[in-house]
């Protein structure tokens, strides 16, 4: 297998796992299923911060190889590790409206 495939791979990998958390945080937030440490919110935000710009990494690797669809990757895993900042911001606009 050459790095190229590696590298698309592991981006598409690292992209998937940011979505599976953020759709683990909505369903542990919405049910208030926090039984394990995993499901609880921060480990999920931070497990973002930390996977996404690894995602970037490789999709760069990827581009350098002229990957497919390395770009498209890029792009996501960018939007993937900045979607933290923005559910904050978002959360807090919400929260001063509505008087949290």
């Amino acid at each position: 297998m050459n790095k190229l495939k590696v590298f698309s791979a592991l981006s598409r990998i690292t992209f998937v796992i940011g979505l599976l958390s953020w759709g683990l945080l909505f369903v542990a937030n919405q049910f208030s299923v926090s039984v394990k440490l995993f499901l609880q919110g921060p480990v999920l935000l931070f497990s973002t911060l930390i996977i996404a710009p690894i995602g970037i990494l490789f999709s760069k690797l990827a581009l350098n190889k002229n990957g497919k669809y390395a770009l498209l990757f890029l792009i996501l895993n960018i939007i993937m590790t900045c979607s933290i900042f923005l559910y904050w911001m978002i959360g807090g606009i919400v929260c001063a409206l509505l008087g949290c």
